[in-house]
């Protein structure tokens, strides 16, 4: 006698809203972020684990504590450690390529080699590396990082080659002002200084390292890296299509040498597979 299975509905999700003073904007920028460093760490110099885990606290490292802000303003996000980690790694990897020797220039992007020459490329790797060079040897403060990146900015859009270029006002190496102070908090943080420029929180990075990680999907390493997994992955399916071929093959000639062993051969097979569910319904 067969039973009759009853289908249960499944329960219904229980949603419970977040505390938290955080838009959809903010969270997929950060979530941009994050995943753009665990998928491209091994070409990343400087990221260590304790990054990673940093940048998996999408609310921010008060927040997954139970801090709460008096005054519902985007504050903290990841430290400035962190933040100054994951900017070198971001530079060096728009830096990176190849052709030092001889005025040719590292691969920035192929957006770079579209718009400019190479002895033009080579003039913007040599700002970079020098940025990048200031970068690592002052200390993890985030307005004397701006203030570096800022005239590396500045260098880059202001220079004779790119005001002499057709292409001058489309510089593809670019990136926004960080967020401002928030208003409220201007009082509090900077009450012996201008609050003009000030960055006295590591969310206000953010739309800075947004904008490079856009430019960095653009370079040669990162595309060789994505062309480099597809085609493990395609020949990984091949294999695995191989395997499951030849296995398919190698029980169809089994099936043949148990159809010809005999009667005998099949009542014992039979008869273990009775011993094997009946095993396997006590167990």
């Amino acid at each position: 006698m067969e039973l009759e299975r009853v289908s249960k509905p499944l329960p219904l999700p229980t949603w419970k809203s977040l505390h938290i003073e955080l838009s959809l904007a903010s969270a997929e920028a950060r979530i941009q972020i994050r995943e753009f460093v665990i998928r491209f760490v091994s070409l990343m110099r400087g990221i260590s684990n304790n990054h990673v885990e940093e940048l998996g606290i999408i609310v921010g490292k008060n927040r997954d504590k139970g801090d709460s802000d008096e005054d519902g303003v985007e504050e903290e996000w990841v430290s400035e450690v962190c933040v100054k980690a994951v900017l070198l790694g971001l530079l060096e990897l728009i830096a990176s390529g190849e052709g030092q020797e001889h005025g040719k220039v590292c691969a920035c992007s192929p957006a770079l080699l579209l718009t400019f020459n190479r002895p033009v490329c080579f003039f913007y790797w040599q700002i970079i590396k020098t940025a990048v060079k200031q970068i690592r040897g002052c200390s993890a403060n985030l307005n004397k990082i701006w203030g570096i990146l800022s005239s590396m900015r500045d260098s880059l859009s202001g220079s004779p080659i790119t005001k002499s270029s057709p292409a001058s006002g489309n510089l593809p190496l670019t990136f926004p002002d960080p967020s401002p102070l928030p208003a409220m908090l201007n009082i509090r943080v900077t009450r012996n200084q201008t609050s003009a420029g000030l960055i006295a929180y590591s969310t206000q990075m953010i739309p800075v390292l947004v904008a490079l990680t856009n430019l960095a999907v653009q370079t040669d390493l990162v595309r060789e890296n994505i062309e480099t997994a597809l085609k493990e992955e395609r020949d990984w399916v091949k294999d695995e299509r191989d395997k499951h071929k030849r296995e398919v093959g190698r029980w169809e000639e089994e099936k043949k040498v148990l159809k010809g062993s005999g009667n005998k051969t099949n009542v014992e097979s039979e008869k273990a597979v009775c011993l094997l569910s009946s095993e396997a319904s006590q167990m």
